[in-house]
């Protein structure tokens, strides 16, 4: 259809939902939680990586008679914010070269023994550069936060700022970093790939419920906002598992050529039903098939030892939705090409 044709029908769908319709209410803390504990959430793999890399990081503190053995959690911690194996790397990197260089930066400053007043304002200042740096660069940022706690500690307590703690602090941070990428490495390393599969099944299906929802001749408003709704949320886990699957692994994967383009129109074919006004012209016959076949494709084109049916499924038209029906049709030809 010509853009005269869809663009006043797109601007009225959008008035009528701005006359009176609003959004269904969030949904309840429990369902929240029971969605987070899911069995297919990252979640729960990596609250209990972080959980269990900070624990060992306070025991080995104690075992080691560190003195400021906090100071080993608090590194693990800030190393497993990175979420994937490859930024945990790198934070563990400029955790421990930033770290450094504070220390250089603290120990010249404690050297000139500042009197109070002026280490009141040089601690106000990196605070201030804190705020400005830290979105841009995490490694700057630690440089001048190293020196703000240090001086922070000296302030408190003055000349507690020694040898000693300079050294402990280097030496924890180490540690701290050591603890946090081996955890990465060695703490349900898989999680995001072993839940990639699924997190494209459920996008399909989220996606053939809106769908379905919306061709519906008893469509109601209420009913097409929660599926659109719950497809917006299974396409933002999709994206979550994606990075975290991708992040995880330090070296080639033999099937990302095969996962990112089936991804990719996963996605796109989400947003197009997401954003497609309600028509309700009635479901097509065979779609509702159609779209659990590819949703259970999905889920099993990349396991070597799943086998599915042969062909194509046949994806009927859909004259409103040209270019849905076009995603549907490329979405279906990359999930048949790992059976190949």
């Amino acid at each position: 259809e010509p853009p005269r044709v869809r663009i006043p029908r797109a601007l009225d769908a959008v008035a009528s939902a701005l006359r009176g319709e609003v959004e269904p209410p969030p949904a309840p803390p429990i369902r929240r939680l029971r969605a987070a504990l899911d069995h297919q959430s990252l979640a729960v793999p990596t609250a209990l990586r972080n959980g269990l890399a900070i624990a060992a990081a306070v025991a080995l503190g104690h075992a080691l008679h560190v003195g400021q053995s906090y100071w080993i959690a608090l590194t693990v911690s800030a190393v497993l914010q990175g979420a994937t194996l490859v930024t945990s790397l790198r934070r563990a990197i400029e955790r421990s070269a930033g770290t450094l260089l504070g220390i250089f930066l603290a120990a010249g400053i404690a050297a000139l023994e500042p009197a109070a007043g002026v280490l009141v304002a040089i601690i106000v200042l990196l605070q201030l550069l804190i705020e400005a740096v830290i979105p841009a660069s995490y490694a700057v940022a630690v440089v001048l936060i190293t020196p703000l706690t240090l001086l922070l500690s000296d302030l408190a307590a003055p000349g507690t700022l020694s040898d000693a703690i300079l050294g402990g602090r280097v030496i924890d941070t180490i540690l701290g970093c050591l603890l946090g990428i081996a955890a990465g490495r060695l703490l349900w390393p898989r999680a995001a790939r072993t839940r990639l599969p699924t997190a494209i099944e459920r996008s399909l299906q989220a996606t053939s419920h809106l769908l379905d929802t919306a061709l519906r001749g008893d469509a109601d408003a209420d009913q097409v906002r929660r599926a659109r709704s719950a497809l917006q949320v299974e396409l933002v886990n999709l994206r979550a598992v994606e990075e975290a699957a991708l992040g995880d692994r330090l070296t080639d994967a033999p099937d990302a050529d095969l996962r990112w383009p089936v991804i990719a129109s996963v996605e796109r074919l989400g947003t197009l039903v997401g954003s497609a006004p309600i028509e309700p012209d009635g479901v097509p016959a065979g779609l509702d098939a159609a779209l659990s076949e590819l949703a259970t494709r999905a889920a099993s084109a990349f396991d070597p030892g799943a086998t599915s049916a042969d062909g194509v499924p046949d994806i009927p038209p859909l004259p409103r939705m040209p270019r849905t029906q076009a995603e549907l049709e490329h979405l279906s030809g990359l999930l048949e090409e790992p059976r190949r």
